[in-house]
């Protein structure tokens, strides 16, 4: 037979499990954003150094 008691500490573990998984989501989303954040400077950076070295290209003028 289960006791109060038992119950009560399967209900701690479970929100104690609960939570964990909670934050992991919440940790992950913000890591995901981040990367996301990250892969867009990256790309915009690479096009405004590709667009540089083109007009410096197109003027005669090698780095």
């Amino acid at each position: 037979m289960v006791t109060p008691e038992k119950e009560n500490q399967w209900a701690r573990k479970l929100a104690a499990i609960l939570s964990q998984l909670e934050r992991k989501r919440l940790r992950l989303r913000k890591n995901v954003k981040f990367a996301a954040v990250y892969a867009q400077n990256r790309i915009e950076s690479e096009m405004f150094v590709r667009g540089a070295l083109g007009i410096r290209r197109r003027a005669g003028v090698f780095w």
